[in-house]
């Protein structure tokens, strides 16, 4: 029993390899990119923005003053792309460089990317920007990289149905806290109301 189970051991070791790791392109994608604030389009300084190889980290870099980065990628690999900020939402988005033909990729690929982030808001279901806001891939039509527009706009529509239900909700809760108030105003609690009215948190 004792060498059957040493000899099992070396035919199953013998089966089982490790994925070889997929070599870098000499070709880019070079990533151009502008990131604001949703709502007053003010370029965002100091904004993170951390990249993922293949679900490995593999670089973390920071806007400038005037909200704009740049960084080569090399081809014939999947990147998650992070973009976080104090007091904002995070969103990612997901750029597929894989299966793009050896004689397509000479000379590279540009995307300009402008990615939009909005204010942390209270009720709304950050679940939804688990997922990257948007998905990149290559185009053998256009001989180019291009976003699936059609897959963003459904994430945007569900951020848009969280973010009106957050507010629908914050609404409720305010007129309830104004209905408060005024009743501790006709009992002769001003000094109360007005801390209701003033600090409804």
């Amino acid at each position: 029993m004792k060498y059957f189970f040493i000899l099992l051991m070396g035919v199953l070791s013998s089966c089982i390899h490790r994925a070889p790791e997929v070599e870098d392109s000499n070709e880019t994608i070079k990533v151009d990119i502008t990131v604001l604030e949703s709502v007053s389009k003010i370029l965002l300084e100091n904004c993170k923005i951390s990249v993922r190889k293949n679900n490995k980290p593999h670089t973390t870099l920071e806007t400038n003053e005037i909200g704009q980065a740049e960084i080569d990628l090399p081809l014939n690999h999947k990147y998650l792309i992070e973009f976080s900020q104090k007091k904002y939402v995070s969103k990612t988005i997901l750029i597929d460089t894989r299966n793009i033909p050896v004689v397509d990729q000479e000379g590279g690929f540009l995307l300009n990317l402008e990615m939009s982030l909005f204010h942390h808001k209270e009720g709304l279901d950050s679940r939804i920007l688990s997922e990257p806001i948007g998905i990149a891939k290559y185009d053998s039509m256009r001989n180019s990289i291009e976003f699936d527009f059609d897959y963003t706009r459904e994430i945007l529509k569900k951020v848009d149905a969280s973010l009106e239900q957050a507010e629908l909700a914050l609404l409720d809760e305010f007129n309830a806290l104004m209905a408060k108030a005024e009743k501790l105003e006709s009992e002769g609690k001003p000094n109360r109301a007005c801390l209701l009215y003033t600090s409804p948190s």
